[in-house]
């Protein structure tokens, strides 16, 4: 790996971080559940130099993240300490966020505009039904929640929203049902010439 380093020009390094595995649901095909009971969060300050370490060992000029998970946004008082120690020590540092999507809330908001976090993915795994028996939570309907921060994302940040849905078996019926809904709540977000809600099947 060194050696093929040494020979090549990498400007740009991408990493994908699982800043912790602990998340607020219990999605029945998560592969990542009861992990976070046997793992501890990294010190901000530490996680910060290995992302410093891989820019160095791959000769990195810039530096973009994935934030991911778990949930990232379970916790975002951890996100902010370490986004901040590495816009002390790195700089500009591009972002992407991979969340459920139902902990937005106002400081949440702060962070994404406060880091700029351009591109947000978030899954949806079919209308209401089919989303909310795959993801469980007994506490609020994932689904509405989820449509609702949406809403608040586009509206008061400048991200993009990439919305996820892997087609299966069990949801490939009912996904001209989430297409025309997502067109009826985001139209305008959807049909334009700088699109900010981007569907992915």
């Amino acid at each position: 790996i060194i050696h093929r380093i040494k020979n090549s020009n990498q400007d740009c390094l991408q990493i994908t971080d699982a800043f912790s595995y602990a998340c607020n649901l219990k999605c029945v095909y998560c592969m990542q559940q009861n992990i976070h009971n046997t793992c501890q969060k990294m010190d901000p300050s530490s996680r910060v130099e290995e992302w410093q370490k891989l820019m160095e060992l791959h000769q990195a000029k810039f530096l973009n993240v994935c934030l991911f998970g778990g949930e990232p946004f379970f916790d975002s008082s951890y996100i902010e300490k370490i986004l901040k120690i590495a816009q002390e020590r790195i700089g500009e540092i591009g972002y992407t966020v991979v969340t459920n999507g139902t902990l937005i809330n106002n400081e949440v908001i702060k962070l994404i505009n406060t880091f700029s976090i351009d591109r947000i993915q978030i899954t949806l795994d079919g209308p209401e039904s089919i989303h909310n028996n795959r993801r469980v939570t007994s506490d609020f309907n994932c689904f509405k929640r989820i449509i609702k921060n949406i809403h608040t994302i586009l509206e008061n940040t400048k991200s993009t929203i990439f919305l996820n849905t892997v087609i299966d078996t069990a949801n490939f019926s009912d996904i001209d049902d989430l297409t025309d809904i997502l067109i009826k709540e985001f139209s305008k977000y959807i049909f334009n010439d700088h699109p900010r809600l981007i569907i992915n099947y």
